[in-house]
């Protein structure tokens, strides 16, 4: 298989960047500090979508005009 499974998708792309960001720090082309953890400045780093929960109660309250 060409692509990893889409149902860990996430955890590749983390790997992969923590990979290629060790690589840049190991060469010195990185232009900001290493940080201690690697992975965890990534993880850090990502887009976490967050949605309030909203009730059907909450659906069927009159909207404000």
């Amino acid at each position: 298989m060409l692509f990893p499974s889409q149902a860990n998708i996430l955890e590749t792309e983390v790997t992969t960047a923590t990979r290629v960001a060790e690589f840049m720090f190991d060469k010195g082309l990185a232009q900001a500090p290493r940080p201690r953890d690697i992975r965890d400045w990534i993880e850090g780093q990502l887009y976490k979508p967050e949605y309030p929960a909203y009730t059907e109660a909450d659906w069927k309250a009159p909207h404000a005009a």
